[in-house]
């Protein structure tokens, strides 16, 4: 009865470590193709990440070496010249605008894209001068 008792907690234990590990081991794995970010990284409590989540994320990727989508990889995007991402099809418009990524370039290109650049294909706009600030911050932060 004695070595019923003493296999049984480590069985257990056993069990519960070989769990353990295998979610550390999902987690480092998750975290090194950027999935997910650490709990408490700059990343994750910069203001306008979610309305980046939200508003941009669906078209755009923002981590260095990222995969294009719909819209180009946002990494690195403050100061470069529009439509230089050379992985990237842009319309022939926006190669040729001449602009540079600043922050009022970019307010003006969220504000409205086909104003700044007529016959740009991006379709998003956003009205709400406070969101676009939160996300042209986030956006520019990825530079550092």
């Amino acid at each position: 009865m004695l070595e019923h008792f003493l296999e049984w907690p480590s069985v257990y234990v056993w069990e519960v470590a070989v769990h353990l590990l295998a979610a550390i081991v999902l987690y480092l794995s998750a975290l090194a193709l950027g999935i997910v970010l650490p709990p408490g990284s700059a990343w994750t409590t910069k203001p306008g990440v979610k309305l980046f989540k939200k508003h941009c994320k669906v078209c755009h990727t923002i981590g260095r070496g990222e995969p294009k989508r719909q819209g180009p990889n946002l990494w690195g995007v403050a100061g470069r010249l529009a439509g230089a991402v050379v992985s990237f099809k842009y319309s022939d418009d926006l190669k040729d605008s001449g602009i540079t990524w600043t922050r009022e370039n970019l307010d003006s290109w969220l504000t409205d894209p086909k104003a700044l650049v007529p016959g740009s294909v991006m379709l998003y706009k956003q009205k709400d001068a406070e969101i676009r600030r939160q996300i042209i911050d986030y956006v520019m932060s990825a530079n550092q």
